[in-house]
């Protein structure tokens, strides 16, 4: 689907990948990145503002962060504004949207992906099969295109903005079938998981009204010491609620799927799967409050704020940790963090429903009702009683955390 970039590379080719890779995450890069995000993240406010006018007052939210989120991993990642918000036709965010469509043709040959032999799968004559296939040719084409006109602007010595994607290019140890296959990568892996994820947080300060006012003063504090235009990283890194609301956010709604670990002793090709969800709620490390959502846990230093342990990241596993963990995690922090204080910022935030349970089914999407304030409704993606379809959509939710 995405090539052999560095989320499906092995051992000592995932090793070396890595190795390559990292320069692209550094901190100095995300740094250079945040205004851009920063930017996004007010458009998408200004926007939210405007939709509600024209569709008295009720919006999706989660359809529209997932817009924003893709726009947002064009600029910082690709150099390129896909404006898949305001309903750009470009070519790559179309046909990356597409892959994503839980169509019945989609849903009934990634049903026949799980049951039947992958070989088998691909020479079935089903339309979600050549839809599928068109799409990621497609997708391969114009990200080999895409890297190619980047590549051409670095020869030619051409001014350009720092990027993922520059920094690979000025990295000189990939092909352009390499980056292509990397820069693939990270556009399945940081688009849906910062979507839903900040939906996520603005279900928990929906539901904590005190929180999120502690934060609107933060957030506000903040930015009325700079150019609201003019964000950088530096005026994040003061606001250690707004990181804090963050990491609580991924520690009690971790998005990422459960890892697997190969070449286990006993026996020999056995699988370990880890339960990214139950380590991140366990009261054995977190305490008797693990379920509950605190963000002043990760305020201050250290055994009882970070989960029994002094190690920040190893107190979490949502990205992982070691050698497998997500290179793009502080991307996803930054991203977070820019969109959450946009909202939070200019909104006050409430659920339509107070009493609503949110229930997880691989993917969540949001209803906001915007009048004089924001009111948040979460429902599952794909809601019915009939249990046949609602055992199908929950397989063809967790295939699509696989691919």
């Amino acid at each position: 689907m995405i090539g052999r970039g560095i989320g499906t590379a092995e051992l000592a080719e995932h090793k070396a990948q890595r190795k390559s890779v990292r320069p692209a995450f550094l901190g100095h890069v995300i740094k250079e990145l945040v205004p851009k995000m920063w930017l996004k993240a007010l458009e998408f406010s200004d926007f939210m503002a405007t939709e509600s006018k024209a569709t008295d007052g009720a919006i999706e939210f989660h359809r529209l962060v997932s817009l924003v989120t893709l726009d947002i991993i064009g600029v910082a990642a690709f150099g390129e504004d896909f404006k898949s918000l305001y309903g750009s036709q470009n070519e790559l965010a179309v046909t990356f949207r597409r892959m994503l469509d839980p169509t019945w043709d989609f849903i009934k040959y990634f049903v026949a992906c799980m049951v039947l032999p992958s070989w088998i799968s691909a020479m079935l004559p089903m339309e979600g099969n050549k839809t599928l296939a068109a799409c990621k040719s497609k997708l391969l084409s114009l990200s080999h295109q895409l890297v190619t006109e980047k590549k051409e602007v670095v020869r030619k010595g051409g001014k350009y903005s720092t990027t993922v994607l520059s920094v690979l290019l000025k990295n000189g140890e990939f092909s352009d079938d390499d980056i292509r296959d990397q820069m693939l990568t990270f556009l399945f892996a940081g688009h849906e998981t910062t979507s839903t994820s900040t939906t996520f947080a603005m279900y928990l300060l929906a539901t904590h009204p005190e929180i999120q006012e502690k934060l609107r003063l933060e957030v506000q504090g903040a930015l009325s010491q700079c150019n609201p235009h003019e964000l950088t990283d530096q005026m994040f890194e003061s606001m250690p609620l707004l990181a804090a609301v963050v990491s609580e956010t991924l520690r009690l709604w971790p998005v990422a799927r459960d890892s697997v670990i190969r070449g286990v002793t006993i026996p020999k090709g056995t699988w370990v799967n880890m339960s990214i969800l139950t380590a991140n709620r366990s009261q054995s490390i977190w305490g008797a409050d693990a379920a509950e959502f605190r963000p002043e846990r990760w305020l201050g230093e250290g055994r009882e704020t970070h989960g029994g342990t002094n190690n920040r990241l190893a107190s979490s596993i949502t990205f992982l940790f070691g050698p497998r963990s997500c290179i793009g995690q502080s991307f996803a922090r930054a991203e977070m963090k820019c969109l959450i204080a946009a909202m939070v910022g200019k909104f006050k935030i409430e659920m339509l429903h107070p009493d609503q349970q949110v229930v997880v089914a691989g993917a969540i999407w949001a209803q906001v009702i915007i009048s004089e304030e924001i009111a948040i409704a979460l429902v599952t993606m794909f809601n019915t009683s009939e249990p046949v379809l609602r055992r199908i959509w929950l397989l063809f939710s967790y295939y699509l955390r696989l691919i």
